[in-house]
């Protein structure tokens, strides 16, 4: 009898906790399907970019350094991420819970909120941070030229133009499939000019893989063959006065700054900087620029839901942006 009841007794511990979970997935289902929130797996992809990350977070000097002089709201951000890093390093899977507060999620049932409203923008995702950002740096310069390195299939030079019709935008995309459909969004706009060129730290020629928005360099011979330029060079030769530089180079960021120094001290443009590809980009790349005593101040935004993915610093000179 005894037996018995101890075994009703599982069961029902079983059914309970079975209700429980499935009720707790019917909760998440809905949150899925009316905010665009998910449970983040950690992709085989990630693993590359978490180990690049693995010797800068035990290192103090290398955490210090990138904290050095940043404001509070900054500061935060950056702990946010590291810690998101960190816990992928331990676990596979993780609920959005452990890895968003209450203030992200808030942005991203503001993000959903836009994207269901700007239906017919063109790239509303992008045009949702875009103008975010310009917001919070309060910047609206109209004029002189914008470099877009990394332009892929051109979603950031429309929506810069957009944002600012007075300045010509120069957007870099190596790889010919996404060149091609960058050159069919922007047929019916005239303020936009691609460039068929990659950048890096010197001059040279190389290959890259046909991976839609995250191409890369590679050694295989089967590959498409890509010319790489300078930023100084660029400028240079075709007389532009930058005011803004966004790059998404996919771990050439570090490299292609090497040999941008000369426009960035002379034009001091606003920097958009990927810097989630490698660790050596999200340690190195603001102290990097902190030792070329331009007055820079820096801040952190992220344009996407995943942990660290779409991590931007954004470097500005606040005495030059009106």
């Amino acid at each position: 009898m005894m037996k018995k009841h101890i075994e009703t007794l599982k069961l029902t511990l079983i059914g309970n906790i079975f209700v429980r979970k499935l009720l707790e997935w019917i909760k998440l289902a809905k949150l899925v399907r009316k905010n665009h929130f998910s449970i983040y797996t950690r992709y085989e992809n990630d693993l590359h970019l978490l180990w690049s990350f693995w010797s800068y977070l035990y290192n103090s000097d290398s955490i210090e350094t990138l904290k050095k002089g940043l404001d509070h709201e900054t500061l935060s951000k950056i702990e946010n991420i590291l810690s998101k890093i960190q816990l992928l390093f331990q676990n596979n899977v993780t609920k959005f819970k452990y890895l968003y507060g209450e203030k992200e999620i808030r942005e991203l049932k503001d993000l959903s909120c836009f994207l269901r409203k700007h239906k017919k923008v063109a790239f509303p995702q992008m045009y949702y941070f875009q103008q975010k950002t310009k917001a919070t740096y309060k910047f609206d310069i109209k004029w002189k030229d914008i470099l877009d390195i990394g332009a892929c299939i051109g979603d950031t030079s429309i929506t810069f133009h957009n944002l600012y019709s007075g300045s010509r935008v120069y957007g870099f995309e190596p790889e010919i499939n996404n060149l091609t459909q960058f050159q069919k969004n922007i047929r019916n706009i005239k303020n936009i000019e691609t460039v068929n060129l990659w950048v890096s730290n010197f001059e040279w020629t190389a290959r890259i893989n046909n991976s839609g928005g995250i191409s890369k360099l590679t050694l295989w011979e089967n590959n498409e063959e890509i010319h790489i330029t300078t930023i100084d060079k660029f400028v240079s030769e075709n007389n532009l006065n930058p005011w803004m530089i966004k790059r998404d180079i996919e771990g050439e960021e570090y490299n292609s700054l090497l040999w941008s120094e000369k426009t960035i001290k002379k034009f001091k443009p606003i920097l958009f900087i990927s810097i989630y590809h490698t660790g050596k980009d999200f340690f190195e790349i603001k102290p990097l620029i902190e030792s070329w005593d331009i007055w820079y101040k820096f801040g952190i935004e992220k344009r996407n839901t995943h942990p660290f993915i779409d991590t931007v610093l954004v470097c500005y000179n606040p005495h030059i942006i009106i």
